[in-house]
């Protein structure tokens, strides 16, 4: 076996600063190289496809994603508590301020959770609007055909997926209510 030399350090990658799409479809994640001729970095965008597979796993980066101190909370009520729209009910700020499709994107949600000892695990969503695919701990729990309905309840038994006395992760992808006009 031998060891590296100086040169091989120009064969690294790095990967950084990865950004969900606001459809939340797509990760953009930045590749960073050194090029040794020119003697600097060379960075590209990347794009893949996100999904709650990755989105539900506990090594998955969410530091840039909006806190949630609250359930069950809007998506407007959290950009405003994070500080993104303030002074919502001011004028006409929400109207001029706020994004009119912001009410027509998907949303991710996500938190982890240690689970105690026991016997069954039931997840319950008293009230999603419209429609959202459950992924936890990287496996699909309900998909979009499954949890549909203005606030309609939905119970789920999770036994099989949570990992107990140890750290679990929820994600949660809501979908608004999408007419189509033919």
């Amino acid at each position: 076996m031998t060891g590296m030399a100086p040169e091989d350090v120009f064969e690294l990658t790095g990967v950084a600063d990865p950004r969900l799409s606001p459809d939340g479809h797509t990760v953009a994640y930045v590749v960073a190289a050194v090029d040794a001729k020119a003697n600097d970095y060379r960075g590209a965008i990347w794009l893949a496809p996100a999904d709650g597979a990755a989105i539900s796993v506990a090594g998955y980066r969410d530091s840039r994603w909006h806190p949630i101190h609250r359930m069950p909370a809007t998506v407007l009520e959290i950009l405003q508590e994070d500080g993104v729209y303030t002074n919502l009910y001011f004028g006409k700020n929400l109207l001029e301020k706020v994004p009119q499709d912001l009410y027509k994107q998907d949303w991710w949600y996500r938190t982890t959770f240690k689970a105690p000892a026991g016997e069954s695990f039931t997840l319950e969503f008293p009230g999603i609007n419209y429609r959202a695919e459950i992924w936890l701990n990287g496996q699909k729990i309900a998909d979009s055909k499954q949890v549909v309905g203005m606030y309609a309840a939905h119970e789920f038994n999770v036994t099989p997926w949570i990992k107990r006395g140890a750290r679990n992760v929820l994600a949660v992808k809501v979908t608004p209510e999408r007419i189509h006009v033919q």
